[in-house]
């Protein structure tokens, strides 16, 4: 249960955002510093990642900083160069939470000994005195991008806790609207979940319904049943109709 304090700091940090222009530097910059003081974490970070595929490196595309400044710079900038998947908490963190909006503690990602023998951590992150990180991911609608928050604790301080996760999902829902960028396709107005995208894009490939149940290794059935929810989702009743909604959807405007 969340202490009542940090709640309605977390409602005032809404009504802060909410008087900000959502989206400009100004209200990114302000939540993620605000978020940063709820969460008690000495720096912080607000990022677009891409390339987050198994093998990619989830490029950083767009990147707000608090307290990377400086001496502690070094700890973020390996991020830029080489990806957030250098870190290697945020490298399982994709693989376990693909498309998916999730908040963890590096702790529970990989073991303390992974981290501590890492070369991101013995590099970068030990000589500046950061140690625990908590993360955050936000699902876009587009396969292997991401963004979401990640923050870091200084060695010796208590680790993230529940109470921490929790507020962190709560600032993800309470204002992620304000911070993270539109990055879905044209269909961002349309609840899919993940493995309803997948099928979507199999679909418009042009597959059928064998070759998308090979692809994705899950039954006919079951891709019968995806396409009847696409099919509701979207208002049609039949391949063409659907394939003719993108069309008319993804086309430019005047």
């Amino acid at each position: 249960m969340l202490e009542q304090r940090r709640l309605r700091q977390l409602f005032m940090l809404q009504g802060e955002a909410g008087e900000l222009r959502p989206l400009t530097v100004e209200c990114r910059q302000h939540v993620l510093k605000r978020a940063a003081e709820l969460l008690n974490a000495a720096a912080g970070c607000l990022i677009v990642s891409g390339d987050g595929s198994p093998g990619g490196v989830g490029r950083v595309v767009d990147a707000v900083t608090y307290n990377f400044d400086g001496v502690t710079r070094p700890a973020f900038q390996p991020l830029l160069d080489w990806g957030s998947t250098y870190h290697p908490a945020v490298n399982a963190m994709m693989r376990v939470h693909e498309d998916e909006t999730a908040v963890e503690v590096s702790r529970e990602l990989i073991s303390r000994r992974a981290w501590y023998e890492s070369p991101y951590y013995c590099d970068h992150v030990r000589q500046i005195g950061f140690d625990e990180s908590i993360i955050s991911t936000y699902a876009t609608g587009r396969p292997f991008v991401v963004q979401g928050f990640g923050f870091f604790r200084e060695r010796g301080q208590q680790g993230f806790t529940e109470e921490d996760k929790v507020m962190l999902q709560l600032i993800e829902f309470g204002l992620g609207g304000y911070v993270h960028r539109p990055l879905g396709g044209p269909h961002d107005g349309v609840r899919m979940s993940p493995r309803e995208r997948d099928v979507f894009r199999l679909l418009l490939d042009g597959l059928s319904d064998k070759e998308i149940a090979a692809r994705l290794a899950i039954s006919r059935h079951t891709v019968n049943q995806r396409i009847k929810r696409l099919f509701t989702v979207f208002g049609v009743h039949s391949r063409i109709e659907l394939l003719a909604r993108h069309l008319r959807s993804a086309a430019p405007g005047p």
